[in-house]
């Protein structure tokens, strides 16, 4: 029981940081100012023209994004979520 209630606070997380992630702005490789996911600035800096390309292009979409994202990209952003993410609606497991 103890590890189903551990993958369901993990499924709650990721869930509730893909509705409430935080925007950032900063300067994009043609010196613009732009907006990006802070989570691609913080995991992606170097290549975060790309990766909100990537983001964009699947509608905004998280999950959309989360899924075209390799094998290595998809566990650095788990454990970002992980690590920096706290702000999710705690189940009450019994």
């Amino acid at each position: 029981m103890e590890e189903k209630n551990i993958r369901l606070e993990a499924m709650n997380k990721l869930i509730s940081f893909s509705f409430n992630f935080k925007w950032a702005g900063t300067l994009n490789s043609n010196s613009e100012k732009t907006a990006y996911p802070k989570f691609i600035l913080d995991l992606w800096f170097d290549d975060r023209d790309f990766m909100l390309d990537k983001y964009t292009s699947h509608a905004d979409d998280f999950f959309t994004f989360y899924c075209s994202l390799d094998n290595s990209n998809k566990i650095k952003l788990l454990n970002y979520i992980n690590d920096n993410y706290n702000d999710e609606i705690k189940l009450m497991l019994h």
